[in-house]
């Protein structure tokens, strides 16, 4: 009984930690506006700069597929929510284009071990019964994140300036590596990792096929252009319907920040 309710909580504080990590993620995109607005940056560059965040964090989930299998997952998970909070916090320090362009690429780079590590703790320590659900309810954290980066950042616009969204939300994160290491303490003894034992005969006995020829013999290469046409679409709107509402429309910057959430 109590493995099933250290399964429930494990999957519960996994999707906050993703939860708050994409909560970081959308930090510069919830802040867009507002510097195009006051001129800190030009649209091409705050472009330029949220572009390559992506392209950086992509290129990461590549590494993070291969540490996964050299370092523990509670590592990976709490040194890449710690070093996310730390170039969230230090990104309003300096507002010319280069500055922010290097923070914020390599705040893409760090968090490269996160989901990889999050899947890998479902996949091995999530009982089976509750791993199917698991799977399927993570996808909504990302919604979560992006909400409540928002949210927040239309409440903190009205009083405070653009600076305090990156404070906060740094802040905020370090939740994560609370969490992670209360999985480590109170969860890891009633929840052993599960290896299922006919993968690993089965790896002894037989040499896997390429990944690139299991990609397009399986039709997945179709799922990969779906998925990046689906990525490029919604990052682009979420960093750009607040600027353009308020260049076009005269919206104030928290109002925007309001309707992108809606």
């Amino acid at each position: 009984m109590y493995k099933e309710k250290a399964s429930t909580r494990l999957f519960i504080l996994l999707f906050t930690i993703f939860m708050l990590n994409c909560f970081g993620k959308m930090a510069f995109s919830a802040v867009t506006a507002s510097l195009v607005s006051e001129k800190i940056m030009t649209k091409t560059q705050a472009g330029t700069i949220g572009a390559f965040f992506w392209i950086f964090y992509a290129l990461g989930q590549i590494l993070g597929s291969w540490a996964i299998k050299k370092y523990s997952p509670i590592s990976l998970i709490f040194w890449g929510i710690l070093l996310t909070s730390v170039f969230t916090f230090i990104m309003p320090f300096g507002t010319s284009f280069a500055y922010m362009f290097v923070i914020w690429s390599i705040n893409g780079i760090v968090q490269f071990g996160i989901y990889p590590a999050i899947l890998l703790l479902i996949s091995q320590r999530v009982i089976p019964e509750h791993r199917h659900k698991a799977l399927n309810f993570l996808s909504y954290s990302f919604c979560a994140g992006a909400i409540l980066s928002y949210s927040l950042t239309s409440v903190i616009l009205k009083y405070l300036s653009w600076k305090f969204i990156f404070y906060i939300i740094a802040i905020v994160m370090l939740f994560g590596c609370l969490a992670i290491v209360y999985v480590k303490k109170a969860l890891y003894p009633y929840l052993p990792a599960q290896l299922s034992q006919n993968i690993s005969d089965n790896k002894k006995e037989s040499k896997s096929p390429s990944k690139l020829k299991l990609i397009f013999s399986t039709g997945m290469i179709v799922f990969f252009v779906s998925a990046f046409l689906k990525s490029f679409l919604d990052n682009g709107t979420k960093t750009w319907i607040p600027t353009m509402l308020m260049q076009e429309f005269g919206a104030s910057a928290s109002y925007t920040s309001l309707l992108t959430t809606c």
